[in-house]
C-alpha cells in the first residue's frame, strides 16, 4: 500500500497484493476406492479437491474528499478496483470408486481419465460514496458500485459476463443526549462473487463419472447417471446457461441504538433479506414424463407423547 494525506480530510492510496496457492497430493491408488458416504461425504465433493496452483492478484485505489456544498460539509470517497484469479488444476482421483451408505453396497463411479483443467476471472469495481451531516443528529450515507465479472473455462462452449449496479444508503438519526439514543435505518444490495468452481460446469476438462448401481464385489447393476460437472463426450453434458443471472441479496436494516455509558453500547435491530437468482444444476434433458412420482409415507413428529 502506498498513501498520501493532502490535508486532515482528503487523501488517497494505492494498493495491490497477489496470493499463490500449490495443492499436491499423494498419487491414488490404481485400485478402486471404497468411500463410506456417511462418514467420508459425498464423492463429488472429495473429487473437487484437485491438484494443481491457483493465483489471484488485485490492484486498486481510494481516494476521499472533504468538500463544501449546498452549506452541507461532505464525506467523499472513491475507489477503483481490478483482480484476476485463475487455476490450474488436475483432478487427483482413482477410476473407479465404490460407496457404501452405512456399510451396505450402493453405487459405482466411474470417472473418465483426469485431464488438467484452467479457469479463469477477471473483475472490475468502482464505487462512489458520500456522508453529508443533514444536522447535528441527523446523517446520511450514500453510495453506489459498479461491479462486473468475466470468468470462462478454457474450452467452454459457454462464459459468464456478469455486470451488476450495487446502491448502498443509511440514516442515523440521534434522537437524544442522555444515553445517545439514535435511530439507524438502511438498505445495501450486494452480489455473489464469481468462483471457479461454477465455471467447472460446462468445462471439458472437469470430471465426468457414470453412476451404476452397485450390489457388492464386482457385481455392477445399471446405469443410474452421469454426473458432471464436466461437459462430457461431445461437450453437452452440461454447459451453463447463456441467460445465467447474478445472485444477489437486497438487505434491510432498522434499529434503535444507545450508550448507557462511553463503554457500552447496545443495539436491537431488525433486518430483512431477500435474495434472488440462486444458482441451481437443472436437469433439462429429461422431460416431466420421464418421471414417476412414488409416494412414501411420512408419520412426522410425536408431538402428542
Amino acid at each position: 500500500t502506498w498513501g498520501h494525506r493532502a490535508s486532515p480530510g482528503a487523501g488517497w492510496r494505492v494498493f495491490g497484493g497477489v496470493t499463490t496457492q500449490t495443492r499436491s497430493a499423494a498419487a491414488p491408488s490404481p485400485g478402486p476406492a471404497t468411500i463410506e458416504r456417511l462418514n467420508d461425504g459425498s464423492i463429488p465433493t472429495l473429487v473437487d479437491a484437485a491438484d494443481g496452483t491457483r493465483r489471484r492478484w488485485t490492484v486498486g485505489l481510494r481516494s476521499n474528499a472533504s468538500p463544501s456544498a449546498l452549506g452541507r460539509t461532505h464525506g467523499v470517497e472513491a475507489g477503483l478496483d481490478t483482480g484476476r484469479a485463475s487455476a490450474r488444476v488436475t483432478p487427483a482421483y482413482p477410476g473407479s470408486m465404490l460407496e457404501l451408505v452405512d456399510g451396505i453396497p450402493a453405487r459405482a463411479w466411474q470417472y473418465s481419465p483426469p485431464r488438467e483443467a484452467r479457469r479463469s476471472a477477471t473483475t472490475l469495481a468502482g464505487f462512489v460514496s458520500d456522508r453529508i451531516d443533514l444536522s447535528r443528529r441527523l446523517t446520511l450515507n450514500a453510495a453506489l458500485r459498479f461491479d462486473g465479472v468475466t470468468g470462462a473455462a478454457r474450452g467452454a462452449a459457454q462464459d459468464v459476463a456478469w455486470r451488476t449496479w450495487l446502491p448502498r444508503a443509511a440514516m442515523r438519526w440521534s434522537i437524544t443526549d442522555t444515553w445517545r439514543i439514535a435511530m439507524i435505518s438502511g438498505y445495501e444490495r450486494t452480489a455473489n462473487a464469481l468462483t471457479l468452481g461454477t465455471l467447472a460446469y460446462g468445462d471439458p476438462a472437469a470430471p465426468v463419472a457414470d453412476v451404476y448401481r452397485w450390489r457388492g464385489g464386482g457385481n455392477l447393476g445399471p446405469l443410474v447417471t452421469r454426473v458432471g460437472p464436466g461437459a462430457g463426450s461431445g461437450g453437452i453434458l452440461t454447459t451453463i446457461d447463456a441467460r445465467l443471472e447474478r445472485p444477489t441479496t437486497g438487505e434491510f436494516d432498522i434499529g434503535v441504538e444507545a450508550s448507557p455509558i462511553r463503554s457500552m453500547r447496545l443495539r436491537f435491530a431488525h433486518t430483512l433479506k431477500r435474495e434472488s437468482h440462486a444458482l441451481a444444476v437443472i436437469n433439462v434433458g429429461a422431460p416431466r414424463s420421464s418421471y414417476a412420482v412414488t409416494g412414501i409415507p411420512d408419520p412426522g413428529g410425536n408431538f402428542q407423547d
